[in-house]
């Protein structure tokens, strides 16, 4: 989720600058409810709320602030994790293979040197919900190197996981958070 932010620009110069060159999406004069952003041809609008409060005095004003919005950090897939180009685990040193097929996981020798590590791939905030059948995820609060805490989606309710002695366990276990990886 993105939130906005106010950080202290100074001078209403230095505020239009910064939106104009795209570092905020918005400005505001420090104690007002004044918003000034600007539309997609680069014009500086307004509500009328804002003109009616906007005066030589207030732009003039030293106390402006950048309204920004804040991302969330990238969560990089780390490098110790593998998987092929359809997104299947890969575990015990890239031999074998985790996989779904058709509603089902399946484990399976692996020989093929397509293999992907975590570095153009991310980790991205979702709900369980928005998970779908054969999705690679990352669960729980096992540390984003483990992988143990990655698993397959089999369906609405269920995952499949490596543990680290290599067996792989089906489980239905809700956990609060869920990441699902993506290519960057």
């Amino acid at each position: 989720m993105k939130t906005k932010t106010l950080k202290e620009a100074k001078t209403f110069t230095e505020a239009l600058k910064n939106l104009q060159d795209g570092n905020c999406i918005g400005i505001r004069p420090k104690n007002n409810c004044c918003y000034i952003k600007l539309d997609s041809a680069e014009n500086l609008i307004w509500n009328d709320r804002t003109r009616a409060h906007l005066s030589t005095e207030l732009i003039l004003n030293k106390d402006w602030y950048l309204v920004v919005e804040d991302k969330e950090p990238i969560i990089y897939v780390p490098e110790n994790i593998h998987f092929d180009n359809e997104m299947d685990l890969l575990f015990n040193d890239d031999k074998q293979i985790l996989s779904v097929f058709g509603g089902n996981y399946q484990v399976s020798c692996y020989d093929y040197r397509n293999i992907n590590t975590g570095k153009n791939h991310k980790l991205v905030k979702v709900k369980r919900s928005e998970l779908k059948k054969g999705n690679l995820a990352y669960r729980g609060y096992f540390g984003f190197s483990d992988l143990s805490g990655y698993c397959k989606i089999i369906d609405n309710n269920n995952h499949v996981y490596i543990t680290d002695n290599s067996n792989a366990i089906l489980s239905d276990t809700p956990y609060f958070n869920w990441y699902k990886v993506v290519k960057i």
